[in-house]
């Protein structure tokens, strides 16, 4: 019976659908290091300016990404995912405040996402692939 159980726990993680980005490789810490940059992801996201071909593809996910704390995330996402919030933290502050209530008005799901990625933040990106 317990193999059973164990076979279907892997099954079911195996069947798992990953996003799909323009880059999960992308140098955030040179995102961040740019503020003009970072801003102009921030307002693609927040709908404020249009967004390039790549933070498009960052965008469709976004919303569903908070709400299921990045279940569908591949591990590099959701090193991307704490590195840039944590970035944006630090450097815009205000749009970190707005980003979060951008996508997660009713406060319910931001305080999972972080936790479910903070898990990320050290992880050598090299031994993901």
């Amino acid at each position: 019976m317990k193999i059973i159980l164990v076979f279907a726990f892997v099954a079911t993680v195996a069947a798992v659908e990953f996003y799909t980005t323009g880059n999960d490789r992308l140098d955030m810490d040179a995102l961040i290091a740019d503020k003009y940059r970072l801003q102009e992801y921030v307002d693609c996201f927040l709908e404020r300016k249009s967004c390039t071909e790549l933070t498009t593809t960052y965008k469709a996910i976004l919303s569903e990404a908070v709400k299921e704390a990045c279940r569908k995330c591949n591990p590099n996402q959701r090193h991307q995912f704490w590195r840039f919030l944590e970035g944006l933290k630090v450097v815009l502050p205000e749009e970190y405040m707005n980003f979060r209530h951008f996508y997660d008005p009713e406060d319910k799901y931001f305080d999972s996402l972080e936790k479910e990625i903070s898990r990320y933040h050290t992880r050598d990106m090299d031994l993901l692939d």
